[in-house]
């Protein structure tokens, strides 16, 4: 299969037709970024292989049995838009339906409503330079950060752009109606405020670093693979990184064909 991978990407085969995916036309180009090591990822390439993930989670819920949604990538560009509005009261503000529709789940994508959920995954391209995975847990009350490299930003600067998730999440939640009898929710009265959301950057000690950059689009995909198949992160070390590409590869272009 890898075999007949290679010879289309390089034109040994027609590949005049690129492979037609959920989010984007896979051409040539497209799958050689996903493929050659240090490259950088874009959206529709996180975007493409969760959308297979997401499709496994709906088609394998005996291999996958977790209570779990994955969201496209744009999400992560939501909530960070909207905090400076959100801080001027936050008590009153409204949720426009863009981003209360993530929340509605689509099942024609294999998107599960966040109710049926308890945990949801997104990536984050934080400041349009780092990949990484975040995962919100409901029953916790928390978001938690995968990062490939933490050297990326220090505890002080990832405080500060969590700042706007674990505000406005509370909000968010709330104003969806869908977990009203959700404890942090039930004291939602004029006079109280709901507890915000804690975050945590999961330790080096359970997610591997990486040595080098243009790599952390695919770790971040592969936290996601491995939590949610429950393999242990540390076997996403960058010695396997050109396994991985290659793996996303085929798995993309055979199997997340878009009808």
């Amino acid at each position: 299969m890898l075999t007949t991978f290679n010879r289309w990407v390089l034109g040994e085969i027609d590949n005049s037709r690129p492979r037609k995916l959920e989010c984007c036309d896979g051409t040539p180009v497209w799958f050689l970024k996903l493929k050659v090591a240090k490259e950088w990822l874009a959206e529709t390439h996180l975007d493409a292989a969760n959308y297979l993930i997401r499709r496994r989670l709906f088609e394998l819920p005996k291999t996958y049995p977790v209570k779990a949604t994955v969201l496209d990538s744009s999400f992560a560009q939501y909530i960070p838009a909207r905090y400076e509005e959100f801080k001027k009261n936050g008590r009153t503000y409204q949720w426009d339906s863009d981003i209360l529709d993530f929340l509605k789940g689509d099942a024609k994508k294999y998107k599960k409503p966040w109710g049926d959920c308890n945990e949801v995954y997104f990536h984050w391209c934080m400041e349009n330079r780092h990949w990484v995975l975040c995962e919100i847990n409901f029953a916790d009350w928390m978001i938690t950060v995968f990062d490939s490299d933490h050297s990326n930003f220090s505890h002080n600067k990832l405080s500060e752009l969590m700042e706007p998730w674990t505000r406005m999440l509370p909000s968010l939640l709330n104003a969806s109606g869908m977990f009203k009898g959700h404890p942090k929710l039930k004291i939602a009265r004029p006079k109280i405020t709901v507890p915000n959301f804690d975050w945590r950057r999961m330790s080096t000690d359970i997610v591997p670093q990486s040595r080098t950059s243009g790599d952390c689009g695919v770790f971040a995909i592969k936290h996601l693979e491995f939590i949610l198949g429950d393999i242990l992160l540390s076997y996403a070390i960058e010695d396997n990184i050109q396994y991985f590409r290659d793996k996303l590869c085929i798995d993309i272009f055979y199997e997340n064909v878009y009808p």
